[in-house]
């Protein structure tokens, strides 16, 4: 079920489903993936092979909204989400801006450090950059 806006794609034909769509897929074997084109966008899978892994920015979405207001809790999200998935740059990304807005400059620094280890060279200058906007980073990467 996708909804309100999904794109889906089987054996690599892509088409966009609105609310409310099913689609069914009789043969378990073949590949299928969803991606949400809008906020809210819910898609359930049923009897396809257990293989789907979170990437680290589910932890990372899900602890931002509560960075200011719920430090605690987002820290509780962003440790889970490194214990869960240790290769992600999400995840550090993330626990280096809540360490730098909390103060804990080393904290901060050794997870962008370890961010930017965890993304492709190419995109090493545009994250960089990024957490300079942070003043316990600023310096130092």
């Amino acid at each position: 079920m996708l909804g309100p806006q999904a794109r889906a794609a089987l054996i690599g034909e892509e088409f966009e489903a609105g609310p409310g769509t099913f689609v069914f897929v009789r043969d378990s074997r073949v590949h299928r993936h969803a991606v949400a084109l809008e906020a809210l966008t819910t898609v359930l899978s049923f009897g396809g092979p257990p293989i789907f892994e979170p990437s680290g920015w589910e932890w990372s979405s899900r602890a931002e909204p509560l960075v200011e207001t719920d430090p605690a809790r987002a820290r509780v999200i962003l440790e889970e989400g490194a214990r869960e998935r240790p290769d992600s740059a999400s995840v550090q990304y993330a626990l280096a801006r809540l360490e730098a807005r909390q103060g804990y400059r080393d904290a901060a620094l050794a997870a962008a450090r370890k961010a930017l280890e965890l993304v492709p060279a190419e995109q090493r200058e545009e994250l960089r950059s990024d957490m300079r906007d942070h003043a316990a980073l600023r310096d130092e990467l």
